[in-house]
């Protein structure tokens, strides 16, 4: 049968639009995957905090003397790790002792003379924080180290005897990281004190300009479940769990205080607090194969111990640890490709 020119337009018409359809399906393909890494400067964003507030809350009852001795006599990775990163840092010290002859979350000023709390200036500050950190077993029985926590970073001791301690705005847009360190071999007794320590320490912290979360960290020595040859005293074992899920909640570290060496206790505690002081938030959820992570220029590899580890809540995150722990100044640059566009 004779094709008509009407019927020859209309065939013509017909493939030069099944064409220009295949063309649109393909484009919208290429969009799909063809999608643009992201890249971000750590150094270019005002989002790295280098101050942290450190708090040691100690036990100070009947057999804790050796293990503040231990602990005191190896403080000093702890200084040295926060001052080679260049963390401007206060660090004071008090005990769980709350009773009426207690501190009652007061700040040790040991020796005579020396200043309620320590800054990466203040002269001899390792022989003055060795010295407070060995303040003797002749406290309370009852640990009450949240509710010394509470007293210490409240009024009135906030603006009095503790002032300036605690560096904090009062709508908490700017201010330190609150780091505090617990080391005791029992559990936390403070009761209806602090009903809600998860909630206590979310309002007591600076909110981070870029996640929008508090930031705080929780360390914790201890007696723990992962020791179990480890014991308050002879005859029981009281593990410090209200404690630990705190140390868990926050990033922060867990040691058994069962130890002749407190060494990897304390670069546990230290490396902990500069993981949550250099923590990288995602703007937008990544596609973790895509991430690539580089310190001045260097690609650091996704590793728990010296590298970097990825964590999807409650914020997509990039915590640095151990050894890949960036310095103050060091440019830090991540790319990725968005799960979404």
């Amino acid at each position: 049968m004779p094709i008509t020119e009407t019927a020859l337009m209309k065939h013509i018409v017909s493939k030069l639009m099944t064409a220009i359809a295949l063309l649109a399906v393909t484009a919208c393909s290429q969009q799909q995957f063809e999608v643009v890494a992201q890249n971000k400067k750590f150094a270019q964003e005002a989002h790295y905090n280098n101050k942290v507030d450190i708090l040691w809350v100690i036990d100070n009852s009947n057999s804790m003397l050796q293990h503040q001795q231990k602990i005191a006599q190896q403080v000093s990775g702890i200084i040295n790790a926060l001052k080679s990163t260049g963390m401007d840092f206060h660090m004071g010290v008090t005990t769980m002792d709350v009773s009426s002859t207690g501190e009652k979350g007061r700040l040790l000023a040991t020796p005579l003379g020396s200043p309620t709390f320590l800054t990466n200036s203040t002269p001899n500050m390792l022989s003055i924080l060795q010295e407070r950190l060995q303040m003797g077993d002749g406290g309370s029985s009852v640990e009450r180290a949240l509710e010394a926590t509470k007293l210490a970073l409240t009024e009135p001791l906030l603006s009095g005897y503790n002032k300036g301690f605690r560096r904090l705005k009062t709508d908490r847009s700017e201010g330190a990281v609150l780091s505090v360190i617990y080391l005791t071999n029992e559990d936390d007794e403070s009761g209806s004190a602090v009903p809600d320590p998860v909630d206590f320490f979310n309002k007591n912290s600076v909110i981070s300009a870029w996640s929008g979360l508090p930031q705080w960290v929780v360390s914790f020595v201890g007696t723990i479940p992962d020791d179990p040859t480890c014991s308050t005293v002879p005859w029981t074992k009281e593990d410090g769990l209200k404690f630990i899920a705190l140390a868990d909640r926050s990033g922060g570290g867990i040691s058994s205080i069962c130890t002749d060496d407190f060494a990897e206790a304390l670069a546990n505690i230290q490396g902990r607090i500069l993981s949550v002081l250099t923590e990288y938030y995602f703007q937008k959820d990544p596609l973790v194969s895509s991430i690539k992570v580089y310190i001045d220029g260097v690609q650091i590899p996704n590793d728990p111990t010296n590298g970097w580890t990825y964590f999807a809540s409650p914020k997509p995150k990039i915590r640095f640890n151990g050894s890949a722990i960036p310095p103050i100044g060091s440019t830090i640059e991540v790319d990725f490709k968005p799960q979404e566009l």
